[in-house]
């Protein structure tokens, strides 16, 4: 399995995602840590988002500091 991992700083926002190349799953269930890890990005002011068809890949983007 490999694991690629991208943070990017922007004047406004900073963006970070993971991804893998497993064999993903048609059926996403969020669990306590996934949850949880949504309820800090958006704590932040920020928005999260999860895929997991193709591998498993997660997407957050939150405003600069």
């Amino acid at each position: 399995m490999h694991l690629d991992v991208d943070e990017r700083l922007e004047l406004t926002e900073e963006h970070a995602s993971a991804h893998d190349d497993g064999p993903g799953t048609p059926l996403l269930r969020l669990g306590n840590g996934l949850t949880g890890l949504r309820e800090r990005v958006e704590q932040l002011g920020g928005a999260v988002s999860f895929d997991s068809r193709s591998g498993f890949r997660v997407d957050a983007e939150v405003p600069a500091p």
